[in-house]
């Protein structure tokens, strides 16, 4: 996953919907999690395998990327990377 290649040191916070009480791709999960980060919701990167929810949050205006599960993790890492990189100080 994520901590296996890396990526961890360009993530500051990493939020599961399952603990969250609602669940994506359901809109109020993503107006919790930015409630929650009290940032600009374009600073946002949502990593996730299912498409529905790659566009639910891109449809609110935050970073997504779709993984492909059955694939490596380093993708994420270079997609974590190059968006903190991207997007440093801007929170």
């Amino acid at each position: 996953g994520l901590k296996d290649c890396g990526a961890s040191r360009y993530i500051e916070k990493v939020l599961a919907s399952s603990e969250m009480g609602v669940m994506k791709p359901d809109r109020r999960c993503y107006e919790q999690l930015l409630r929650e980060w009290r940032g600009p919701t374009e600073n946002v990167l949502l990593i996730d395998d299912r498409l529905d929810n790659v566009v639910a949050a891109a449809l609110l205006g935050m970073g997504a990327y779709h993984a492909q599960t059955n694939k490596p993790a380093k993708p994420w890492y270079e997609v974590a990377k190059k968006f903190r990189n991207e997007n440093r100080g801007a929170k």
